[in-house]
């Protein structure tokens, strides 16, 4: 008995040093060489105000937030469901030079299931099913450096046993395309985390740029990063830069709406 919990203390000792000696989600080799990381400093979110992100040269100079409205329907004993959330903001970001990124996003999910019906403790008829959930995200992006240049992210996923399974994100204005892969925070070692905790930006297979939502540790919400390449060009910088805002701000009102009980 007293083998047995000292190997359960040496487990819980040594996964615990393990996360504490990562830092960040797990990005590329490549792009830790070849990229600064900047931490990101968040004010306030007030009522139709969005957070003064800033970090590095960039920082948000006015922004408004809106919503989410969340409208659900049901059925008398609730084996029925359908609903959608959505929200909307839009935001000016500027860089040193007071370049100004110009960014108007929405956002907006589904869901349509069926749910079992409890008639006795432990007995239940029916069962339980995601008919068609859906997440779209999209974010429209310009600058005052070229106003011609217009760029579109976007977030799509769709699940469901009458819909086809969709997991795709994107940046582009239709000469270039910007792949973004979910990051992950931990290694193989653990299964716990099963959100997305960032993003890692692709261009013709080589990384440029990331995003990071959480981090590890007690204090992870708090340790939100950027990594940009640094030789980018500065309208292409400013494009990436409000790209990995608009994902934060979403990021954000996410954690919000989790939080915001009526």
């Amino acid at each position: 008995m007293r083998n047995v919990f000292l190997a359960l203390i040496i487990s819980i000792f040594s996964t615990a040093q393990y996360f504490s000696q990562q830092k960040t989600i797990k990005i590329s080799e490549e792009l830790i060489e070849h990229a600064k990381m900047h931490k990101v400093k968040i004010g306030a979110q007030w009522m139709g105000k969005i957070s003064k992100l800033n970090f590095d040269e960039f920082e948000i100079v006015k922004g408004k937030n809106k919503g989410p409205i969340t409208e659900h329907r049901s059925n008398l004993f609730d084996t029925k469901s359908q609903g959608k959330t959505k929200g909307s903001f839009n935001f000016e970001l500027t860089n040193k030079n007071k370049d100004t990124a110009y960014v108007s996003a929405v956002n907006e999910m589904t869901y349509n299931e069926i749910h079992s019906l409890q008639i006795l403790d432990n007995v239940f008829v029916g069962s339980d099913e995601v008919l068609a959930n859906s997440s779209y995200f999209i974010a429209e992006i310009d600058t005052s450096i070229n106003p011609d240049d217009f760029w579109v992210l976007i977030i799509n996923s769709t699940q469901g046993s009458e819909v086809e399974f969709k997991n795709e994100a994107f940046l582009t204005n239709d000469e270039r395309i910007i792949e973004l892969r979910p990051t992950p925070l931990y290694d193989d070692i653990t299964k716990l985390m099963s959100t997305i905790n960032g993003y890692e930006f692709f261009e013709n297979g080589n990384p440029i740029a990331a995003v990071q939502f959480y981090g590890p540790g007690m204090w992870g919400m708090n340790k939100k990063l950027v990594w940009l390449k640094k030789d980018l060009e500065p309208n292409f910088k400013l494009i990436l830069a409000s790209s990995m805002v608009a994902l934060l701000q979403q990021n954000l009102n996410d954690f919000s709406s989790l939080n915001h009980t009526d």
